[in-house]
């Protein structure tokens, strides 16, 4: 797996690249992960299709130059990474905090998004007290 720095709008992002193919496959993290966290899926796919791990603003070896850390700060770099790297045609691939962050970027509809998979999407901060004042009137 190769490694490399992409400058993204406010941030130096590591990213982790295997493999070819399309669409590609774009992973993002937890909350806490970095680019290793897909490291054994990635390894798994044995090299079909083109795999990318981004180190989201702020964990693994990404730095976030403007001092943001928000949601929407790190669907902005992982569309600038698909721009650079030039994807046709690409798949993110969120978990928890990253599938946050995937449907940031699918509500933006950007060319080249032809899906999305969600593994254990973190719920919104209020979700637990609508499902209170719902249950408990």
């Amino acid at each position: 797996m190769s490694r490399l720095v992409i400058d993204t709008n406010g941030a130096a992002t590591q990213i982790a690249e295997a493999g070819d193919g399309d669409p590609a496959l774009v992973f993002l993290h937890y909350w806490g992960g970095s680019s290793r966290t897909w490291q054994d899926v990635i390894n798994q796919l044995g090299g079909k299709p083109r795999s990318i791990a981004l180190d989201q603003r702020g964990w693994g070896d990404s730095v976030a130059r403007d001092g943001r850390y928000d949601l929407s700060a790190m669907a902005d770099d992982a569309e600038a990474v698909a721009r650079t790297l030039g994807l046709v045609r690409y798949v993110l691939v969120g978990h928890s905090m990253g599938g946050k962050v995937a449907q940031i970027i699918a509500a933006r509809r950007p060319d080249g998004l032809v899906g999305l998979v969600l593994v254990a999407r973190a719920a919104d901060a209020d979700a637990g007290l609508r499902s209170a004042a719902c249950c408990h009137a």
